[in-house]
């Protein structure tokens, strides 16, 4: 793939011109401190966008744009309004209020670190409780699920920004786990089976920085119009040359990538991974499991009862094909094939490149494409069934596993 070696040097200049916004915004007095407390949360968030897109995280970055348009949404609506702005301040408290009870991170920590932990979110969710109870009943018990006195969906018509919230709708499929929320991650294939992407989400990263960039671009526009004395031009322009010098090309590698790897999962043997018995010539036995998105790495699988009867089943085809020598080079591996099926990885020991076994599997001609798939039958009773490796078998040619 196309590499752009100063494409973090850039991002990070970028966020450079961002940070030099606040001492401008917190010497004007035209701005209150809810509007300062906004822009600081919204240039780090800023920062995590572009970060989350170079690294391919779309899910992530995804959740950092949806945040950066409620940021603007919130500028805009506390920027020369002071009573909006003191609801926005008087929900500072919610938070140490909640942490007080909250059993997180306290489950993590040992004796030594729990105790004064404890007492420190005690501490300061006892001082914030008289805060917080002011708060509420100045304000209705309405403030308890939002600071603001209108949603979020009439903020935004109010300001001019309804495209920006049928975008924040879109990246909320993603920040609650919407089925609606999973492009990139599952899909029917052409055959007919279901694939499952696990990792990074490089096909959701255009649309997380457009929308993201787009959305705190308008919340610097609009600081401009409260105070036209603030200097919002270079860290706008900073912004726009990132984004005209990479969006497009990030766009094309995204898409590159997510064409890739669903031809690659379409093609593969077994779409969402498998495991393999692999066995010596010796006798000895050792499950591995790789994924369709990795399948060049092998790992591990944690012996447990389920395993080991998987293996049961396995023997007497180990022992028919032991003996035949062309299996085998010498002291190299053979394996059996689970297909669709991913077993428990022991973490503790590394992975193998699946060199290690592949090229060894069935060296001899007429055995090179042959594996054995382990499925179940009607009745719950273990079968065997050979088929060509190629494409993967029809979901229903080999059955999942109890």
């Amino acid at each position: 793939m196309k590499r752009f070696p100063d494409i973090y040097d850039r991002a990070r200049m970028v966020v450079t011109a961002q940070r030099l916004l606040m001492p401008q915004i917190i010497a004007q007095e035209v701005y209150n401190r809810a509007a300062r407390v906004i822009l600081s949360l919204a240039i780090t968030d800023f920062d995590d966008l572009l970060h989350d897109c170079i690294r391919g995280s779309g899910r992530t970055a995804m959740r950092s744009a949806r945040v950066l348009v409620e940021h603007t949404i919130n500028i805009a609506t506390v920027t020369g309004n002071e009573e909006l702005a003191r609801r926005y301040m008087d929900h500072l408290s919610l938070g140490d209020v909640l942490m007080a009870d909250s059993e997180f991170p306290s489950l993590l920590l040992d004796h030594d670190r729990l105790a004064p932990t404890k007492h420190a979110l005690k501490t300061a969710g006892r001082n914030a409780l008289p805060i917080w109870h002011e708060a509420l009943a100045k304000h209705g018990a309405s403030f308890r699920r939002s600071w603001a006195d209108r949603n979020l969906a009439d903020r935004a018509n109010m300001h001019g920004y309804k495209s920006l919230y049928d975008a924040y709708r879109i990246a909320s499929l993603v920040t609650h786990g919407s089925a609606a929320g999973s492009s990139g991650h599952f899909w029917r294939t052409s055959i007919g089976t279901a694939a499952y992407s696990v990792g990074r989400s490089p096909a959701m990263v255009p649309l997380a920085l457009a929308v993201g960039s787009t959305a705190y671009i308008n919340g610097l526009h609009h600081l401009r119009t409260v105070d036209s004395s603030v200097e919002t031009a270079n860290a706008v322009e900073w912004v726009n040359k990132f984004m005209g010098e990479h969006y497009r090309a990030i766009w094309d590698l995204t898409q590159q990538f997510d064409r890739k790897m669903r031809a690659g999962l379409e093609s593969t043997s077994a779409p969402n991974g498998s495991s393999f018995l692999a066995f010596s010539r010796g006798g000895k036995r050792r499950w591995y499991t790789t994924v369709a998105v990795d399948n060049d790495h092998w790992y591990r699988v944690a012996e447990n009862e389920f395993s080991d009867k998987l293996a049961e089943h396995f023997g007497s085809l180990i022992e028919t094909y032991r003996d035949n020598f062309g299996m085998f080079n010498e002291g190299g591996w053979a394996a059996f094939e689970l297909p669709n099926r991913v077993l428990n990885i022991d973490a503790s020991r590394p992975s193998i490149p699946a060199t290690a076994i592949f090229p060894r599997m069935l060296p001899s001609e007429n055995l090179q494409e042959w594996r054995v798939a382990l499925g179940v039958d009607g009745d719950g009773d273990v079968v065997f069934d050979n088929f060509m490796i190629g494409r993967a078998p029809d979901s229903g040619s080999v059955l999942d596993l109890p």
